[in-house]
């Protein structure tokens, strides 16, 4: 033991093996050369007397835990994982302990216990998006699409997620939803990933330019030449090397370029024929509003009345009454004065005349004595 402590190993190892030479069950003394062995990397040494170790102390995590180290440096995976199920019935909520399960089962390809186990990390309220992420990878690489859509909406809902690992989630469901053959949440999720896209696996990157660019054409035949542009330039984003996303999108371009330049001039055009059909509208309705002016000489107290209404005196001093606006038409003109008899006249306006047109007005004059 002294030598142990003084980390003279090859010294502990000839006193632990003299020690068992006299008391072969002695417990110690295993114990004691188990962690020589184990300290110089005695592999087979080390099992050999973990072994036995394990019949005196069948419940010691320590060894356990031990044996496991070193069945894993051997490579030996199945005596790896039954220690780890016997750690597991010792330790039914060690961490550790979990996690080297569930990685076992990755590496064993074991969805079923993947997740199983992984439900079990939940249970223990262990935030581990990593190992979820895993096991999501692992979903989707067995087309267990709904599985794996599934693990990215539970991941996405944990808290204090990165970024990064919120960029891996959307990928997943993007290319999930894909082989399913759901374009809508295809192209929602294809539009959350965030570039740079060198950061993603070289074959999962040039699937997202070819989905990428698959909805850029499904845009371009629905003319939507924007939203093509956009699908296009990320799909080249995602594969430079590819020459066809690069001239597809410089053919959008120069094509969205020509068709904005034509809706500009028949813009133009439009909105110039409306002025137009504006002006001539106002000038109509110019034209065709006109007053009535009476001049009654001499300048004598009258009534007048055009179609009933009384019409005001403009100016007593030179007998002049002017009507408000009228349409062109027939207006029927009544003047009455006491001791004369009732006048009727019958005045039609019309578009006529070089006067009226240029002083936007008509004048029909009335005389009476």
């Amino acid at each position: 033991m002294i030598y142990l402590e003084l980390n003279d190993l090859s010294n502990a190892e000839i006193a632990f093996g003299s020690a068992l030479r006299i008391n072969p069950d002695s417990e110690d003394s295993l114990i004691g050369l188990f962690r020589v062995y184990y300290l110089q990397d005695k592999t087979d040494e080390a099992i050999a007397t973990g072994e036995k170790l394990l019949e005196f102390k069948p419940d010691s995590v320590e060894f356990h835990m031990a044996l496991k180290n070193l069945y894993k440096k051997k490579g030996d995976k199945e005596k790896v994982f039954l220690e780890l199920q016997r750690l597991e019935s010792l330790v039914p909520d060690n961490e550790q302990v979990i996690k080297e399960i569930i990685q076992y089962f990755i590496d064993q390809n074991d969805i079923e216990g993947l997740s199983r186990y992984y439900e079990k990390i939940e249970e223990m309220k262990i935030e581990d998006v990593k190992l979820g992420i895993v096991i999501l990878r692992h979903y989707y690489e067995n087309s267990q699409y709904d599985r794996t859509i599934e693990m990215a909406k539970k991941l996405l809902a944990k808290e204090n997620i990165t970024e990064a690992d919120v960029n891996i989630i959307y990928t997943y469901l993007t290319l999930s939803y894909f082989d399913k053959d759901d374009i809508s949440n295809t192209e929602t999720y294809i539009t959350r990933i965030k570039g740079p896209y060198e950061n993603i696996d070289e074959t999962i990157r040039k699937k997202l330019a070819s989905i990428f660019s698959r909805i850029g054409t499904r845009k371009l035949a629905d003319k939507r030449r924007r939203e093509a542009i956009y699908f296009f330039e990320k799909a080249h984003e995602c594969d430079r090397d590819n020459k066809y996303y690069q001239e597809a999108l410089e053919k959008i371009k120069a094509e969205s370029s020509a068709a904005q330049k034509l809706l500009i001039r028949k813009t133009l055009l439009i909105i110039g024929g409306i002025a137009v059909i504006f002006l001539v509208i106002i000038s109509l309705w110019n034209l065709m509003r006109n007053k009535i002016i009476i001049k009654v000489e001499p300048a004598t107290d009258v009534a007048i009345f055009i179609d009933g209404e009384r019409v005001m005196l403009k100016s007593k001093e030179i007998g002049v009454y002017e009507s408000p606006d009228f349409l062109i038409g027939s207006r029927t003109i009544t003047i009455e004065k006491e001791g004369y008899d009732k006048w009727l006249s019958r005045v039609n306006i019309f578009l006529a005349g070089i006067q009226w047109c240029m002083q936007n007005s008509f004048r029909s004059m009335v005389y009476s004595r």
